[in-house]
């Protein structure tokens, strides 16, 4: 790109072209940003509510953003610790763990889901901002001063021309 931000372009018929090219391009990389947003938006609220209901979850990718999936496998792995130094109490909560660790697995995989899709979202949103308020309307300014300095160009041009004949015909009258 020939455009350089912060500073005048030249006003040149092929910058005009470039800065076209670039606008064009610019409001399509706009338009799939968007996209990507929207996607991110709907995932992120399908995340949130299979949070809220007891799903099985698999690994996916979702534009772009890897979602990790936590799986357990579950072995009946008995005691780790002596029987005869323990109450029963013991045992149960060992067994409770076991019946409570799917389910901080599947906790930790959509709280690391949610938080991954919503950090894409809010780059997203930046491009998007960036693209919108910044890079299109200086590139809109640029066409817009590149075709007012060709228009002037081209009136001055004209002028010139017109000056030019008179001067011709002056000269052609005195000879005649």
């Amino acid at each position: 790109m020939s455009v350089s931000f912060g500073s005048q372009v030249l006003p040149t018929k092929i910058e005009l072209i470039r800065t076209r090219r670039s606008l064009q391009t610019a409001n399509r990389v706009h338009k799939v940003l968007d996209d990507k947003r929207e996607v991110l938006l709907k995932r992120l609220d399908e995340m949130i509510q299979q949070a809220m209901v007891e799903a099985d979850i698999t690994v996916k990718r979702v534009v772009d953003v890897d979602i990790p999936s936590l799986k357990l496998t579950e072995k009946d792995v008995g005691m780790t610790y002596g029987f005869a130094d323990s109450n029963i109490a013991v045992d149960r909560a060992a067994r409770e763990m076991r019946k409570v660790l799917p389910s901080i697995f599947k906790a930790a995989e959509f709280e690391n889901a949610i938080f991954r899709l919503a950090k894409e979202l809010e780059r997203t949103q930046r491009l998007l901002n960036a693209l919108e308020y910044m890079i299109i309307p200086r590139y809109v300014s640029s066409i817009r001063y590149i075709q007012q300095t060709l228009e002037e160009r081209e009136r001055e041009e004209f002028v010139r021309l017109k000056h030019v004949k008179k001067v011709l015909e002056r000269k052609e009258e005195a000879r005649a």
